[in-house]
């Protein structure tokens, strides 16, 4: 079953890799991500590059996300996903929950506001990895 990681869930990967590298074993080749997590990324990255306290991460925040990315596929919103979005007229996050709808993935992320789409949105599967760890 083919898995959309969330900006959590890869910010996670980055910073305490022991926390999912299991779940990027068990399920690799199965792993992508949306156009907007690689944008929110990389936005986490220059956050961090720019602040004193994460000056240490300017160097190496970016290429080990491009490291990573050899694991997963980045997914771009297909017309009907841009459509259901429009429709939702909602927040990122949406625009990922379309994705994954059109794309026919499973949402893995940390994220609370997925797990209430589940219940407007029946056909969105959610799931978390790092439900009960500590990150």
């Amino acid at each position: 079953m083919a898995m959309l990681l969330d900006t959590n869930i890869l910010s996670t990967h980055l910073k305490r890799p022991d926390l999912t590298f299991s779940k990027f074993i068990q399920h690799g080749g199965q792993l992508c991500t949306s156009q907007i997590v690689v944008a929110e990324l990389y936005a986490w990255c220059f956050t961090f590059a720019t602040h004193s306290s994460g000056a240490h991460l300017s160097t190496g925040c970016l290429p080990t996300y491009h490291r990573s990315r050899s694991t997963t596929n980045v997914r771009g919103l297909r017309r009907v996903a841009k459509q259901s979005f429009a429709e939702f007229s909602s927040p990122l996050d949406l625009m990922i929950a379309a994705t994954a709808l059109v794309r026919d993935l499973v949402i893995v992320t940390h994220d609370a506001d997925f797990m209430h789409m589940r219940t407007q949105i029946v056909e969105l599967r959610v799931a978390d990895w790092l439900d009960g760890l500590s990150s």
